[in-house]
């Protein structure tokens, strides 16, 4: 499961604060609690170790996937009488493929995304661009990786696929982000604040949706694909390079 780092564990760094989490007792509510609890308290530099009186694999997945996968997870025991689990956030845990350097670097880019935003809201222009720019370069590396690296590999060729094929529409809405990306940048360059808002309040509902599909549709295919891979590590170093210092 995408959550769990079943295989090499979850190791706490020695800079992170341990707290507990009891949901003993929770019931048929277990899903929902953990889910509230985790929103709240999770955050980086923290780590939840959490009891539990029944097997919490289901409801701890449930919370990775309604959180696109932000919080890590490893079973530390396994019940028959109880169970315990270690929460991290991911910005804690170890790096564990080639999608999960893709949802950290769409969370990167989400974040120069959302400065320049609200730069070009507060009418900021000089700030808007400062990071429009590094924003649109990042873009253009975390494409060629899914577009150029992943997707002859792990798909096959785009001009065989159906055109509602998860690959296919990932292909044609990356176009779609970039022309609109060159555009912001473009438009703040030309000094039109108030139209640079609305682009990229536009360009914000797109992102948000096409990064969704990717991580509900094609990360679960491309991690079934590498499984067995004599290439998976070499082509995980390759989408590291591409994608350049600061991620994973």
């Amino acid at each position: 499961m995408s959550g769990a780092l079943k295989d090499h564990g979850l190791e706490v760094p020695g800079e992170v604060k341990t707290e507990t989490l009891d949901l003993r007792g929770a019931g048929t509510a277990l899903a929902a609690r953990l889910l509230a609890e985790v929103r709240e308290r999770l955050a980086p530099g923290r780590c939840l170790e959490a009891r539990f009186d029944q097997d919490p694999a289901l409801a701890l997945e449930s919370a990775a996937l309604a959180l696109r996968h932000r919080m890590h997870w490893t079973l530390t025991r396994a019940g028959p009488a109880e169970w315990r689990a270690r929460i991290l956030h991911r910005d804690d845990a170890p790096l564990r493929g080639i999608t999960d350097l893709l949802a950290r670097d769409h969370e990167r880019l989400d974040r120069l995304f959302a400065q320049a935003l609200a730069a070009a809201n507060a009418g900021d222009l000089a700030g808007a661009l400062a990071r429009l720019r590094p924003f649109e370069e990042g873009l253009s590396r975390h494409m060629e990786v899914e577009d150029r690296l992943l997707t002859p590999r792990l798909d096959g060729d785009p001009d065989t696929l159906a055109h509602d094929d998860p690959a296919v529409i990932m292909l044609r809405e990356h176009r779609e982000i970039r022309e609109q990306a060159v555009l912001a940048r473009e438009t703040a360059e030309a000094g039109d604040v108030a139209m640079l808002a609305t682009l990229l309040g536009m360009l914000s509902a797109a992102m948000a949706k096409h990064e969704a599909r990717e991580e509900q549709n094609l990360f679960p295919r491309w991690e079934r694909a590498l499984r067995g891979r004599d290439d998976a590590a070499a082509l995980l170093e390759q989408a590291r390079t591409l994608i350049g210092e600061g991620v994973g």
